[in-house]
């Protein structure tokens, strides 16, 4: 959704081409490095919670991002989102996997992953 808007907002924010494929690349690094927290925490306090709270985290970065007028508010909320969205993915493959047979770990996963 962002790559689209990326020459309106380097006019907005008056940044360089380079700046604005960061603020690009941090959603990626968010959904890449949160999932490592984001699963410790689901095992601790419960998947459930921490999937509602990731959505909402999601939710208030995504709002927060095109309000500022800031270059480091949407590189820190790009971030920030993209640790929120990692959450539907890591906590529904923890649940998935712990509803297969015991006699073939990871087949409701894999059938998840390759179903359309």
């Amino acid at each position: 959704m962002i790559a689209a808007a990326l020459g309106d907002i380097q006019h907005d924010l008056d940044i360089s081409p380079s700046t604005s494929q960061i603020i690009f690349s941090t959603y990626f690094l968010g959904m890449a490095f949160a999932p490592f927290l984001i699963a410790a925490w689901a095992e601790t306090s419960g998947r459930k919670q921490v999937w509602l709270f990731a959505n909402a985290w999601y939710i208030l970065w995504n709002a927060l991002c095109p309000v500022g007028n800031s270059k480091t508010l949407m590189i820190v909320g790009r971030l920030m989102t993209g640790a929120g969205a990692s959450a539907g993915i890591t906590v529904c493959l923890l649940f998935f996997g712990n509803h297969d047979p015991p006699d073939r770990p990871g087949q409701t996963c894999d059938r998840q992953l390759t179903s359309g």
